[in-house]
């Protein structure tokens, strides 16, 4: 259960708001009730239904205040006040950490932050355009996630943002079915102690930083079938994170490597899966797996035509399987001594006629 207000209602967003407008409220499947006019800022505790757009709102756009409620935008546009918009300010407000809330259908411009679930369980997030809110940086995202659980975010466009979508200590979470593109900073960024999350299905493309990165203890998480590419640093970039699957994604173009497994002691990454990935034309390695990794298994995986090698083994406790890496400039499979060769990798038409070091290649 998320916290009510109190009964005067005192908070600053009931009175920053100058742009009123028509709204809504749903009841119970008897259908939509009589307009009734809500400012910028204002907080909602039923069914809402906008009927118009909320202008330069010069706070938050809207706060949610009670569980177990649905905010419709109805294709309406909730906008602020860009440049000028207040450091903080969401377009839609969940900081108060209300559980089972449905947001769709619409617009969300021109905020410090397009859409924070901040303690929430239960939210759904979907049919949202989430566009040009906050500034170049990782810390003003579309959509920020912080100690949120069993939320889904799916089917929503999220682009030119300060960032893309944002998770920080938050569990269980359903991200599927995205575009996040041409943000400042990460696409999909799953952090500080986030785990057990999904990640499927998106498309992650041209943004200014990682297309998706796993940092600082993101573990057992699993990503899938996304589309990663053109973004300006690594495809997808593992640090210091464990037991994640990456599996069927399409990483290519991307400024770095392809995929990335790093640490940093005291910290590891331990036993994440790559497998069957397809890395293409990417600005280092298809896959790097840095030297303080332990337990990478590097499976079935296509890396083609990238600028140094296709797959760059630093840690002899890397197993790595029928693999395959054609027409990268350098080898085909770089690999340390005493790397776990578990059979079936095949290289050719790379740039250093070896094709594989320390394991065998046909």
């Amino acid at each position: 259960m998320g916290r009510r207000p109190s009964p005067g209602c005192s908070s600053v967003r009931l009175t920053i708001g100058i742009c009123a407008v028509g709204v809504g409220f749903l009841t119970g499947g008897v259908g939509v009730a009589a307009a009734a006019p809500v400012s910028c800022g204002e907080i909602i505790t039923t069914n809402t239904k906008l009927q118009a757009d909320l202008v330069d709102c010069p706070g938050d756009g809207i706060v949610i205040g009670s569980d177990n409620i649905t905010l419709d935008l109805g294709g309406h546009t909730i906008d602020g006040l860009s440049s000028a918009a207040p450091f903080g300010s969401d377009g839609i407000d969940n900081s108060g950490g209300y559980d089972n809330v449905v947001i769709k259908n619409g617009t969300v411009t021109e905020f410090q932050q397009g859409v924070a679930l901040v303690g929430t369980t239960g939210n759904v997030a979907r049919n949202l355009t989430v566009v040009a809110n906050g500034s170049f940086g990782f810390f003003v995202d579309g959509f920020a996630f912080g100690d949120s659980s069993g939320n889904q975010l799916v089917g929503n466009r999220v682009f030119n943002n300060g960032g893309g979508i944002d998770l920080r200590g938050s569990n269980d979470n359903v991200i599927r079915a995205n575009s996040s593109t041409g943000n400042g900073g990460v696409g999909i960024a799953v952090t500080f102690s986030s785990q057990n999350n999904t990640v499927n299905d998106n498309v992650l493309t041209g943004n200014g930083g990682q297309g998706i990165f796993l940092l600082e203890l993101a573990n057992g998480n699993n990503l899938a079938r996304n589309v990663v590419a053109t973004n300006a640093l690594s495809g997808v970039l593992i640090a210091n994170s464990s037991s994640n699957d990456l599996v069927a994604n399409r990483i290519a173009q991307n400024g770095g490597d392809g995929l990335g497994v790093v640490s940093d002691f005291p910290l590891v990454s331990d036993g994440n899966v790559l497998a069957r990935n397809d890395l293409t034309a990417n600005g280092f390695d298809g896959i790097f797996v840095g030297p303080g990794t332990t337990g990478t298994v590097v499976l079935a995986n296509e890396a083609d035509e990238n600028a140094d090698d296709g797959i760059d083994i630093r840690n002899a406790a890397t197993t790595i399987t029928r693999n395959s890496a054609d027409g990268n400039v350098d080898l085909g499979i770089d690999a340390v001594f005493g790397v776990l060769d578990g059979g079936g990798n095949h290289a050719a038409g790379n740039g250093n006629p070896l094709q594989c070091v320390n394991v065998v290649c046909s």
